[in-house]
């Protein structure tokens, strides 16, 4: 191509930010008005907890309101478990024998053993049977007609033939449930209205949570969320256990009763619930994102660490329903309530702190979306990018190439979707700002050799060029994915592991002209090189610690890494993050940044080894590039945080590669005072 089309398309590519940065503008006045958290504890665990205390459930109550703030209790429906927790039944687990297993479990130990299954023995004559009750279900008995009036009712109405009542044993009654033991005593049974009105009545809003059942019909989970919303018309559900309500079926049922009703959902991050992404991708307008901790998790943790993990999970993921649970072990011998009521009172105050209201959780009550203009000039920016990137690796490329990647870009847009073209920007981006440095380096050697000057800002001007390109695509990529799902993170970027790896992969590949001799400096010819060079143990050795070591920096993107982040990282984390209010990424701004900085500073002197240098540098460089990408693909992220946190990553960066490039380069000059 001409050097004034290259000139052309070079401007074009940039031009595309405009509808973008009008996007992202709107996006950040939506978030300024999206800061309204809802902070709920458990009420079944706050009486667990008062229990295990020795104090009355009311006293609790009232502290965690007055004292900590909290005004929103979630209440489960009755199960079999929280019946007996209140007092209100006690549980006979007529099995047949202690220890119970299923059939189908007996029937397997039994072949393993070597054994052909046997029938269940009658129960022993030492394990009496109550009121003469069968050995072959779970019976709750209550002493009290109200509660076992409602709980028969109730169990009858969902379960159906799985259901006995004895209503003839003193002042109450049995309810005897067929199955599993470790399902049927956790059935939901309804509310215990009479706890609701009492919680109301001490001032709190009640966040119901329902519990599914694999054989609910769609008129059960219809009828089930028509009593909720009847006594429960301002609570959002935060539904219990594996399932969402009608997650195992009708989840289609759950999403429209819901919608009629203007029922809202609280959606638990990370829970896995069977059918609740699918339920949060039917209802975006009434889904708020909810955040808690496993207890287990929350035993082992500090109070400080787990009010930063909560205050993180709503600056950082749109979380707006934060789920606190008291401490129900002393590991470490400390007042179990005071320790609750100092972390629920931690979060609340850190949040207002951060500029966040503490009240009803806030939702996108309408459509957002990025609009079509914005989606085109990703779609160009993408064709344009894929073009340039050819032509600064030598490959031959014309006009009509140039009208094919246009034509390709537009059909993946409007036939496969906006994700697909922000996954092609964000493999282009910095893989097109490696090639763009590549490209220009023998010029800007020539440059420096030819008027005797210090290689520090032509360095400083490619790697701002190089940050400029990325940050171009970045931001494309964050404005066409706009919509209320993905500002949720409901939906997600797809092919995350893809955009971190191959950028840096082929950034190898284009790396490689700058080490190979003069006549094989294309891709082509760089692959070539590659291919014929002889190897010798240590290469391979050294390439293989080289691998691993850039797959464990990018493995490290995510909330899931193969390497856990171990605790003195988390506590580096945690300083940076407290220093400088949002965290930039370490691979950025530590590693990437100065990597890319050093090499084109010692790769644009005199040292002997400089192309090997800048080889190096625009390798790990590529880390910084791609993890930049990377960030804007989160778009639940709040924007002003996102650029917050990239800017400061690459300003820290600058700061430690410029330091370190000129210690280095001191200490050379100081050894062979003739390198420049």
């Amino acid at each position: 191509m001409k050097k004034g089309t290259l000139v052309a398309l070079w401007v074009v590519y940039f031009l595309c930010l405009a509808p973008a940065l009008v996007t992202l503008t709107h996006r950040i006045q939506l978030d300024s008005g999206f800061n309204s958290v809802a902070l709920v504890t458990d009420y079944f665990k706050l009486l667990q907890l008062a229990q295990t205390e020795n104090v009355p459930v009311d006293d609790l109550l009232a502290r965690v309101r007055d004292e900590a703030g909290i005004e929103r209790i979630a209440l489960v429906e009755d199960t079999p478990l929280f019946l007996a927790q209140k007092g209100i039944c006690t549980i006979v687990e007529g099995v047949g024998w202690p220890d119970w297993t299923s059939p189908e479990e007996r029937e397997e130990i039994e072949r393993n053993e070597g054994r052909e299954p046997s029938e269940p023995e009658a129960p022993s004559a030492d394990w009496p049977m109550l009121y003469g009750l069968s050995h072959d279900k779970t019976h709750l008995i209550f002493n009290d007609q109200e509660n076992f009036l409602r709980i028969a009712a109730a169990a009858l109405l969902r379960y159906g033939s799985m259901v006995e009542v004895t209503d003839n044993i003193g002042p109450g009654g049995i309810v005897s449930l067929a199955g599993d033991p470790r399902v049927t005593l956790e059935w939901g049974l309804g509310f215990d209205f009479r706890l609701a009105t009492h919680l109301d009545e001490l001032g709190f809003t009640i966040y119901p949570r329902l519990r599914d059942y694999p054989g609910f019909s769609e008129a059960m989970v219809s009828s089930i969320l028509l009593e909720t919303v009847g006594h429960f018309p301002d609570g959002l559900i935060i539904f219990d256990g594996d399932n969402v309500l009608g997650g195992t079926g009708p989840v289609q049922t759950t999403a429209s009763r819901m919608i009629d009703r203007n029922l809202n959902y609280g959606w638990v991050e990370f829970a896995e619930q069977v059918g609740g992404a699918s339920l949060a991708w039917l209802l975006p307008n009434h889904t708020a994102r909810v955040h808690s901790v496993e207890d287990e998790i929350q035993e082992v943790y500090s109070v400080d660490s787990l009010i930063t993990r909560y205050v993180r999970s709503a600056r950082e993921r749109s979380v707006r329903v934060i789920y606190l649970k008291p401490f129900l072990m002393a590991i470490d011998n400390s007042d179990r309530i005071e320790k609750s009521l100092t972390l629920f009172s931690g979060v609340k105050s850190e949040l207002e702190s951060t500029g966040f209201v503490i009240g009803e959780p806030s939702r996108l009550t309408g459509p957002v979306t990025a609009s079509l203009f914005t989606k085109i000039a990703a779609a160009l920016a993408l064709g344009i990018g894929l073009t340039l990137l050819l032509q600064l690796v030598k490959l031959r490329m014309n006009i009509i190439w140039l009208v094919l990647f246009l034509i390709g870009s537009f059909a993946v847009l409007f036939v496969m979707g906006v994700k697909y073209v922000a996954l092609g920007i964000s493999i282009v981006s910095p893989t097109l700002a490696v090639a763009w440095i590549v490209g220009r380096y023998d010029g800007a050697w020539a440059e420096i050799r030819k008027l005797r000057v210090t290689s520090l800002w032509p360095a400083v001007g490619l790697w701002l060029g190089a940050v400029a390109i990325t940050l171009t695509g970045a931001v494309l990529i964050a404005s066409s994915m706009i919509d209320e799902r993905t500002l949720l993170g409901i939906d997600a970027f797809s092919g995350v592991k893809l955009a971190l790896y191959l950028p840096v992969l082929l950034s190898m590949l284009i790396g490689v002209q700058l080490i190979v001799p003069g006549d094989k400096q294309t891709l082509l010819g760089g692959l070539t090189w590659l291919l014929e060079f002889p190897l010798k143990i240590w290469h391979v050795i050294l390439g293989l610690i080289g691998l691993i070591a850039i797959f464990v920096l990018l493995d490290r993107s995510g909330n899931f890494p193969i390497i856990p982040v171990g605790d003195w990282e988390n506590q580096f984390r945690g300083w940076f993050e407290t220093l400088l209010y949002a965290r930039p990424r370490t691979k950025e701004m530590l590693i990437g940044h100065p990597a890319l900085l050093i090499g084109l500073y010692l790769g644009l002197s005199m040292i002997n080894i400089r192309r090997a240098l800048a080889f190096g540098g625009v390798v790990i460089g590529s880390i910084a590039l791609t993890s930049m990408t990377n960030t804007f693909c989160h778009i639940h992220t709040p924007l002003v945080l996102t650029l917050y946190r990239t800017f400061a990553g690459a300003i820290i960066g600058l700061i430690v590669g410029l330091i370190i490039g000129a210690i280095v380069l001191g200490l050379v000059r100081h050894g062979r005072p003739h390198v420049t």
